[in-house]
C-alpha cells in the first residue's frame, strides 16, 4: 500500500527512518553548496555518503543526536561516534550530527571522544561545538533569488 505510515507498537517512527531522514538533511547542507554528493551502493558502513568538493572526495558519516537526562531537572543533547574500525582505519573525514533544530559539520581530526554533548539546558551548556552548529531552518529553506543567479 503506497504511503503507509511506519511506526512500532509506542507510534514512533522506527531509528532507521529518522536515521534515514538525518542522512538527507545532511546530503542537503552540501548539495545547499552546490557540492556533489554520492550514496554508497551498501548503506551498511561508517560512511554514510561522500561529497566532491575541491577536487577530492570527503567521506561523511551522520548521526542523530538524541536528548538524554542528565542531573535533574537538566537534559543535554548527545551522540555518540565511532573513530576508527577494528584495524584503526578512519571510517570518515567529516561527522554531521543532526539534532532537532541544528546540525553540527564537525571535522573527524577535532574529535577525541566517543561521546559528543552538543547542547544542554542546564545551566553550564557545552560551548566546544557551537562554532560547527547551523540551523535546519538554513538548510532547508528554499534559495534566495541571489543563490540562484550566482549559479551557472
Amino acid at each position: 500500500m503506497i504511503g503507509l505510515r511506519h511506526t512500532d507498537a509506542a507510534g514512533l517512527v522506527p531509528a532507521h527512518y529518522r536515521g534515514s531522514a538525518s542522512e538527507h538533511i545532511a546530503a542537503a547542507l552540501f548539495l545547499r553548496r552546490g557540492l556533489e554528493v554520492f550514496w554508497p551502493a551498501v548503506q551498511q558502513s561508517w560512511t554514510d555518503f561522500v561529497v566532491f568538493e575541491g577536487g577530492s572526495f570527503k567521506r561523511v558519516q551522520v548521526k542523530t543526536a538524541t536528548w538524554n537526562m542528565g542531573s535533574p531537572p537538566y537534559r543535554y543533547l548527545q551522540c555518540r561516534v565511532r573513530g576508527t574500525n577494528s584495524d584503526g582505519y578512519s571510517e570518515y573525514d567529516t561527522l554531521v550530527v543532526v539534532g532537532e533544530e541544528d546540525v553540527w559539520e564537525i571535522p573527524k581530526s577535532r574529535i577525541s571522544s566517543s561521546n559528543l554533548c552538543l547542547k544542554s539546558d542546564g545551566p553550564r551548556p557545552p560551548t566546544q561545538w557551537n562554532g560547527y552548529m547551523i540551523k535546519i531552518s538554513d538548510i532547508l529553506c528554499p534559495p534566495t533569488f541571489t543563490e540562484l543567479s550566482n549559479n551557472p
